[in-house]
């Protein structure tokens, strides 16, 4: 009987199909290779120069290589990370309010509760400051006659 040791782990196996390259691979860097020489030619044209700069050719470049080798760092699909991780992230606003709901009936009875004690509380105050301002002088009767003169 022949042996053959499979890994433990095959989800992360790949075809390897061209060379190095897996399928999706080769033709993301077709479509990042055409980018950058229509990009060339643009410049080019544009520019008027034989030897126009480099640099810009990456730009048309990143969005295929990053969807034909984003799957080997994120470890899912390029275009699931963006469906499911990117665009949420965008689309949440920048300052949220951390607000909670406590769905136990005895918690909102006591938060009531707590809210009427106080309002009682600052009411009573209320009503004692105001008879400390109203202060009543007791005038003998005597000085009573005296007052009504003037």
């Amino acid at each position: 009987m022949i042996d053959i040791k499979i890994p433990s782990e095959i989800r992360g196996f790949q075809v390897k199909t061209f060379g190095p390259f897996t399928t999706r691979q080769a033709i993301c860097f077709l479509i990042a290779s055409g980018g950058a020489v229509a990009t060339y030619a643009a410049e080019k044209y544009l520019l008027g120069s034989s030897e126009p700069p480099l640099f810009p050719l990456l730009i048309p470049a990143i969005p295929p290589i990053f969807m034909g080798w984003g799957e080997s760092f994120l470890r899912m699909l390029p275009e699931d990370y963006i469906r499911y991780v990117w665009l949420p992230n965008k689309k949440r606003t920048e300052s949220r309010k951390y607000v909670t709901d406590n769905y136990n009936p005895l918690v909102k009875e006591y938060k009531k509760y707590k809210k009427k004690e106080t309002l009682a509380k600052k009411e009573e105050e209320e009503k004692g400051k105001k008879k400390k301002k109203e202060v009543k002088v007791k005038i003998p009767k005597e000085l009573e006659a005296d007052l009504t003169i003037f």
